[in-house]
């Protein structure tokens, strides 16, 4: 491993930066404080480190750049039409087959709840057009408090809805304003939980007490972290998915899923299982 990092073009000894810098995708580090120190017209970045240990309002702005929050509703269109044709209900099949209790889901670094909202429009469709009911639980957590409270408020823009057919935007969602609020049968679905991917000391949620999760999502989450990083993920992954269990990633993170021994259940799907 290099002794520095490369910021604004420049390096800086890997001393000199904050160690948790040393957890992030070096390009997307780069580019996230480059950016940064543009727009304080910072030139060098230990002046901009020193400037970031005097801030704490800085170091908040800065945590906002690297975690990415905005999201979609169904995002990954192929994605999410994978799993409402074929996977949520083999899912349901294979659940009563077994005789289990109920799904599983757990939707890793959810944002504003915009990926775990999708998950449960998805569920109560199938729901709906099943001859048996069935029950069904997503665990929705994430690291930041403050995108846990956006995701139990469920008020949404409308830049974040244009994925949402007609249909589904009249069944489900409310006009409250300038926003949308998603409806309160989808909520009361969701279980919140502030859980950290990179607390070595959990492996999923404490909420969901067991793990044992038929699908967890997690996409854009592991492109953004150097390697170290991604394989602690993809341990807490692997250890709390049922054995025939899928994980959800972004698109370009297909080449991090097949290095680290997960196959693409369906072809250009980002819907993957353990070998």
């Amino acid at each position: 491993m290099s002794n520095h990092l490369k910021i604004a073009g420049k390096p800086v000894n890997l001393q000199d930066v904050p160690e948790s810098w040393l957890q992030i995708d070096p390009l997307f580090l780069d580019r996230s404080v480059t950016r940064r120190m543009q727009l304080l017209g910072l030139d060098n970045a230990l002046e901009y480190i020193g400037y970031l240990q005097a801030d704490a309002g800085e170091a908040a702005t800065l945590q906002q750049l690297f975690s990415n929050s905005f999201s979609l509703f169904f995002r990954n269109s192929l994605t999410f039409a994978v799993l409402e044709q074929l996977s949520l209900p083999m899912m349901l099949n294979e659940m009563r087959r077994t005789n289990q209790h109920e799904l599983r889901f757990w939707s890793a670094a959810c944002a504003a709840g915009q990926e775990a909202y999708s998950l449960a429009i998805l569920l109560e469709e199938l729901k709906q057009s099943s001859h048996n009911a069935f029950n069904y639980r997503i665990f929705a957590s994430d690291k930041q408090e403050s995108q846990l409270q956006k995701a139990k408020a469920g008020l949404f823009q409308a830049a974040n809805l244009v994925n949402v057919n007609h249909g589904r935007l009249q069944r489900w969602f409310q006009p409250r304003g300038d926003q949308w609020e998603v409806d309160p049968s989808l909520r009361e679905r969701l279980v919140f939980c502030h859980f950290d991917l990179l607390d070595p000391r959990l492996n999923f949620p404490e909420e969901s007490v067991f793990g044992g999760f038929n699908l967890i999502m997690a996409a854009n989450v592991l492109f953004y972290y150097d390697k170290p990083p991604q394989d602690l993920m993809l341990h807490k992954f692997r250890t709390s998915l049922q054995p025939s269990g899928c994980l959800v990633t972004g698109e370009a993170e297909r080449l991090i899923l097949s290095k680290a021994g997960f196959t693409e259940k369906y072809p250009w799907s980002a819907i993957f299982r353990i070998k």
